[in-house]
């Protein structure tokens, strides 16, 4: 039988003429767990598996001691830890964790800390709700792993340090770059993880294109999905005959950066865009004018073209709304949170990057819905995501662990499906909170990878 995750302290204890091969239980633990004094274990942190010797101690249940050097054994800082721990009675294993890695770019000057970017607050975050709930956090760049060990940086006395680190039980991936985390040496990585048997989640950006056709290909969803086509001159006609509005966005665009707006008006069209307002159209342009002035921005980039869709407003300002997904401990999709995004005035997309504000989703949505139907609407919100990402991760290869799902609704009350990001942003969250749901989420959703890889290797 193997028993259950349960929390323990991590204590280190300096020890002189002993063997560095111990650890210090309670002979109340030892009783508990079926074991003699000095009964010799293999214990397993991160990917490092060494026999240690038990030995009785006189503390409390809920700690062990660790010698300092046995900490070096397993490339961990000498420090107190919360960790998770499995103790398989059959086995006679014990299984301590998680170790979590989070794989980004980040801008590190050697005389200063790293700068992780737009990440860097819940960096902190999460290496604090990891320090409370049990684990150690840290984080590292794809040309510093390697198969015996990491070079990263983890958090000590309010700064972060560089060191040699284990390698991790899980690993989550936030590259910021496409370009980068397309290219050889990311490749490269991935086998190597891959080979490591390492979970690895959230491991690649999605493209429009991608999420629409995954999402297309079920006919209960379909109707959620605004029409949408690859762009060429033909498809951009079919579009514009249809609709009054259609949106031109690049297929691996995000923040909201580079979108056309087109509306027709009988055969003429109006342009304005997102970002680069050099590039807003001043007059009317007929369908010809308007492939020719745009075909740079048409050609050089893959492009999709949408149905514009009449979103509800605040004030002549544009709402949608970004729901937060997590697969729990039983592999399932939940909400974890929600905020409307309200978008800058003069301006048709709702990013934050686009001088977008975020509101509660229940008051943003009573400003145009009578109270019983904002509280309706929002939790079809959460539905309809939580439904979409089961989707998209059956259809997906890889672990996915985390999405943000973009979701617009019509004045008729109707639902759109906008996007779905496989990276989103962290800004969106209230920030007022010492450790947001999504640092929680993430880390609960780390140890169930965790445990749940060491009990196949177990079982096998």
């Amino acid at each position: 039988m193997t028993s259950s995750v349960s929390y323990m302290k991590f204590e280190p204890i300096q020890t002189y003429n002993e063997d560095p091969y111990s650890m210090y239980v309670s002979s109340a633990l030892l009783k508990k767990w079926k074991m003699a004094d000095e009964s010799i274990i293999p214990l397993t942190i991160g990917r490092t598996c060494i026999s240690v010797k038990m030995k009785t101690f006189s503390i409390d249940t809920s700690t062990l001691k660790i010698p300092t050097a046995l900490f070096e054994k397993y490339s961990l800082p000498v420090q107190k830890y919360v960790f998770a721990v499995r103790f398989d009675e059959v086995l006679q294993t014990l299984k301590v964790g998680p170790i979590i890695g989070m794989l980004t770019n980040y801008y590190h000057d050697e005389n200063d800390e790293p700068n992780f970017r737009s990440i860097h607050s819940f960096c902190e975050e999460l290496e604090k709700g990891v320090k409370e709930y049990g684990g150690f956090f840290y984080v590292f760049a794809h040309a510093d792993f390697s198969a015996s060990s990491v070079k990263g940086f983890y958090y000590e006395n309010e700064r972060w340090v560089s060191s040699e680190l284990p390698l991790p039980d899980v690993i989550y991936n936030r590259i910021h770059s496409r370009k980068l985390e397309q290219g050889s040496e990311m490749l490269a990585l991935r086998e190597m993880i891959n080979d490591l048997e390492i979970p690895y989640f959230n491991e690649r950006f999605f493209s429009k294109w991608e999420v629409y056709n995954y999402l297309s290909h079920e006919d209960h969803l379909l109707p959620y999905l605004p029409d949408t086509k690859l762009l060429t001159r033909e498809s951009l006609i079919e579009m514009t005959n249809k609709y009054s509005t259609v949106f031109i966005k690049p297929i691996h665009g995000s923040q909201g950066r580079n979108i056309l707006k087109i509306t027709k008006d009988e055969n003429s069209y109006w342009v304005d865009t997102s970002t680069n307002h050099h590039l807003k159209s001043e007059r009317k342009l007929s369908f010809n004018e308007l492939f020719q002035h745009y075909q740079t921005f048409f050609t050089k980039k893959w492009c999709i073209v949408q149905q514009g869709i009449d979103l509800i407003d605040y004030y002549s300002r544009q709402i949608d709304f970004r729901v937060l997904c997590h697969r729990n401990s039983q592999n399932l999709w939940s909400k974890t949170s929600t905020v409307a995004r309200i978008s800058a005035k003069q301006q048709f997309v709702s990013n934050i990057a686009q001088g977008g504000e975020i509101m509660r989703p229940v008051l943003a949505l009573s400003h145009c819905f009578s109270k019983q139907e904002a509280m309706a609407q929002s939790a079809l919100l959460a539905e309809l995501a939580i439904e979409a990402c089961s989707i998209l991760s059956q259809h997906t290869s890889g672990i996915l662990g985390e999405l943000g799902v973009d979701i617009g609704i019509d004045h008729h009350g109707k639902l759109w499906i906008i996007e779905i990001n496989s990276k989103p942003s962290k800004n969106f969250e209230d920030k007022s909170l010492k450790i947001r749901p999504s640092a929680k989420a993430i880390i609960r959703f780390c140890t169930s990878l965790a445990f749940e890889k060491s009990t196949k290797k177990e079982d096998s």
